[in-house]
């Protein structure tokens, strides 16, 4: 078996589907799962690298009366594992193909929330496992269901072969301005053990930017190849709006305020934390975020995972308003979905739009995307501004399908910061 690596692709609680040739994800998880995250061998960031006998662990919880979730947030789950090609379609290998081991097998990592007011059960599971192995590379998707059969979410992961080299480089001197808000992504892939006389037509390439999925550039072509060399250097369809610094916010105990909290009280049993009023900017404003992550915490407490409580959390913005399109708020904690739940809503007598959402105890980074209507690409320009100092991470995928190939290999992950 050729050497793997996991690579997870963050919280994505979707449907896998295509649409129109481009990847799509439909958010649809019940509204009772909280926290969902993916991570490889425990490990947060947009991308976790884990060698061959590593593991990607999926973590969320059910909360109690949400979703029709029974009491303490107690199911019996089951997941399933599906192998997917690079469009994220089911792929055509069987599953005696892409694993061993059994489907539909139950969650067992369990454990009820501890002196929390809102009841909960949180649920881990790690692949591969002694029940499950995986025998090839490529997309993958868990998806988990209600003994009911209701579907509950579905995480994606990534596992990658090694031999594949990638190098590359961000700037702010760009195709399309000068330092000012674009970045232009380049870079080269070596196919090292792929060897030589790899056609161009066999490797497929995407690029993320901050793990959002609206923006990713797909079926890159390279400017130049040279024997074993690809280089995707100037090329127009990698430039990307720069956009700004995540915001961020933390509120770890009941207690006290935290980053951004600007009241926090307890109404009718439940914890309620109004976020200080968020404004457009008009300048770039550097700080240390997470680009876009989100870290489960809680002061005085030794396990946050079964520790922390949740909070609904209150995000206003002063804005005046947008009339040919939504704003919504965006992050790992949202999954980068354009949904209702993520949907800020304009009060015009308070002149700010608002959107409050039930969230664990923690640190979070989030931004506000302006999405015209009839788009399915979100802007940062209207509200977090572009600027080309901004430090993003770009995420290239280069998968490999030479002709007679019945699946889609991931053989190189690649993150560049700017």
């Amino acid at each position: 078996m050729k050497k793997l690596f996991i690579v997870a692709i963050g919280l994505w609680a979707v449907t896998v589907m295509s649409v129109a040739g481009r990847e799509r994800f439909v958010t649809a998880w019940n509204e009772g799962v909280g926290s969902l995250e993916v991570n490889g061998n425990g490990k947060g960031g947009a991308i976790s690298w884990i060698e061959e006998r590593g593991h990607v662990v999926v973590e969320f919880d059910l909360i109690e009366g949400w979703g029709g979730i029974s009491r303490g947030g107690w199911e019996r789950v089951t997941y399933r594992i599906v192998h997917c090609d690079e469009n994220w379609e089911q792929s055509q290998l069987m599953e005696w193909e892409y694993m061993r081991g059994f489907q539909d097998l139950v969650v067992t990592e369990m454990e009820s929330g501890k002196g929390t007011t809102v009841s909960y059960t949180h649920y881990s599971l790690s692949l591969p496992g002694e029940d499950v192995e995986l025998q090839v590379s490529g997309n993958y998707a868990v998806q988990f269901f209600r003994e009911t059969g209701e579907w509950l979410a579905t995480c994606c992961f990534c596992l990658c072969e090694d031999g594949v080299a990638i190098t590359g480089s961000v700037t702010g001197n760009t195709l399309k301005d000068t330092y000012s808000g674009s970045q232009q992504l380049d870079f080269s892939i070596t196919t090292g053990k792929l060897g030589q006389g790899v056609m161009e037509k066999a490797l497929q390439v995407t690029v993320y930017k901050n793990g959002r999925r609206d923006n990713a550039v797909r079926n890159v072509k390279p400017s130049a190849i040279a024997n074993n060399r690809f280089d995707y250097v100037n090329l127009r369809e990698l430039v990307f709006t720069a956009g700004n610094e995540f915001r961020r916010c933390e509120f770890l105990t009941p207690r006290g305020q935290g980053m951004r909290v600007e009241a926090i009280g307890l109404f009718e049993g439940l914890y309620h934390v109004t976020l200080t009023k968020d404004k457009p900017r008009q300048v770039y404003l550097y700080d240390r975020d997470m680009n876009g992550s989100f870290l489960i915490n809680c002061l005085s407490c030794r396990f946050p995972s079964v520790e922390a409580d949740y909070f609904f959390v209150h995000f206003r913005l002063a804005s005046p308003l947008l009339t040919a399109g939504d704003v919504y708020l965006s992050g790992s904690f949202s999954g980068y979905a354009f949904n209702e739940t993520n949907k800020m809503h304009y009060d015009t007598e308070q002149g700010c739009y608002e959107q409050y959402l039930l969230l664990k105890q923690g640190q979070y980074n989030y931004e506000y995307l302006y999405l015209p209507w009839g788009n399915d690409y979100a802007l940062t320009a209207p509200i977090e501004g572009d600027f080309h100092q901004t430090e993003n991470e770009y995420s290239i995928y280069v998968y490999y399908r030479p002709f007679g190939e019945k699946y889609d290999r991931l053989v190189a992950v690649q993150v560049i910061k700017k």
